[in-house]
């Protein structure tokens, strides 16, 4: 448990009562300022691998969660897969990275609504203390926008290289049965008339909160059809001390 600025208390989801707070948190945040509702929800169980953190105000009421999930947590039970790993092959990230997979965690419901950065704050420095104590130094995600037409997975790959989110190279290598959309060609928008186009608000924020990058081209999501998700990769390290300074909160 960690405590936060005006009685805020961030502690770790370990019952169902729990965990319908946080399905429900989720839910309306997806749904009122990302207009992505989340139609089903891996918060209605834990996993051994699981860590779900759960930010309360003083009189109780839910405000900010998330799910980290990593071998880390659990390092004597078999991995699990992760949601990234329906649509790409984590394998050649970690050999990228040099990492083995157990110092690595996929962020999901992520989930906070506006206006509440202590509310982020003790989300994150919680998680990032759960990370470290495990031996974990990268976060991973599959980062969701908007988007059920094809051609938007091209434009969103285009308008994230246009404004410098892509790591080079673009480690993380796409299964062979995904469908890409990212003919190279000639292109109907510059590189400046792409800066012009607004980087999906979820992505912004992640790239933003973490100092993530895209580290593979975007896919339709694997569960839903109306969404594309950005595979980014974000290292602990880089951005601890923004959530997480000396001297604590």
């Amino acid at each position: 448990m960690r405590f936060g600025k005006d009685g805020l208390v961030c502690s770790r989801v370990t019952d169902a009562e729990g965990l319908a707070a946080c399905a429900r948190l989720v839910n309306g945040v997806y749904t009122s300022r990302l207009q992505l509702p989340v139609r089903s929800s891996d918060l209605d169980m834990l996993g051994p691998q699981h860590s779900v953190f759960l930010v309360r105000s003083a009189q109780g009421e839910p405000l900010g969660t998330g799910l980290w999930q990593s071998p880390g947590f659990k390092p004597e039970a078999a991995p699990l897969p992760l949601e990234l790993e329906h649509n790409y092959d984590l394998a050649s990230l970690l050999s990228a990275l040099g990492v083995a997979r157990g110092a690595v965690a996929e962020v999901r419901r992520l989930a906070v609504p506006a206006n509440h950065s202590d509310v982020l704050r003790l989300l994150l420095s919680t998680a990032i203390e759960a990370s470290e104590q495990a031996g974990i130094s990268h976060w991973v995600g599959l980062v969701e926008a908007t988007g059920s037409v094809p051609s938007d997975v091209a434009l969103v790959h285009r308008v994230l290289e246009a404004h410098g989110l892509e790591m080079p190279g673009l480690p993380l290598k796409p299964l062979e049965h995904l469908e890409l959309w990212h003919e190279r060609g000639r292109s109907a928008y510059t590189a400046e008339q792409l800066k012009r186009l607004p980087v999906p608000r979820k992505v912004r924020s992640f790239a933003a909160a973490l100092a993530a990058r895209a580290v593979s081209v975007p896919s339709m999501h694997p569960h839903y059809d109306d969404r594309v998700t950005v595979p980014m990769t974000a290292q602990v390290s880089t951005f601890r001390n923004q959530w997480l300074p000396q001297g604590g909160l």
